[in-house]
């Protein structure tokens, strides 16, 4: 009996394990703050578009938040931190490269007015019409 309450305490306290409670504990505030955020959207903010967006933005926050806290728990120093933050960053960015230009379209599309919905347009060799997510079937 002694030799495994040995073994429990040795586990307990080994840091890996704290650092994997401090990531459940992290990842748990995160998951919680993201979900009553998004409950609390949808009842002050009445405009679907608007609450659509902001959810979205939520989600964004939500999830850099976890990474940078993530890496931070996991990380030995502040410097390690900050150098794997840019080569995951770099690492993204490159492999990521058509996704972050549709992204960045998107957002222009989206945000910029320079189209409205059911205008024609054709962008690098595709064409097509300009709907927003929320008018489809009604535009």
């Amino acid at each position: 009996m002694q030799q495994m309450e040995q073994i429990v305490q040795v586990w307990l306290l080994h840091p890996f394990i704290g650092k994997l409670a401090g990531a459940a504990a992290l990842a748990l505030a995160i998951l919680l703050g993201v979900r009553l955020i998004k409950k609390s959207l949808s009842r002050y903010v009445e405009d679907f578009e608007l609450r659509y967006r902001l959810r979205k933005a939520v989600n964004v926050v939500g999830a850099i938040v976890a990474l940078i806290g993530l890496t931070s728990i996991f990380s030995v120093r502040f410097s390690q931190f900050t150098v794997a933050i840019g080569v995951a960053g770099a690492g993204v960015a490159f492999t990521l490269q058509k996704v972050i230009a549709s992204v960045a379209v998107w957002l222009a599309v989206s945000f910029g007015k320079f189209y409205r919905p059911g205008d024609r347009i054709q962008l690098g060799g595709i064409r097509g019409d300009v709907m927003t997510w929320a008018c489809y079937g009604q535009c």
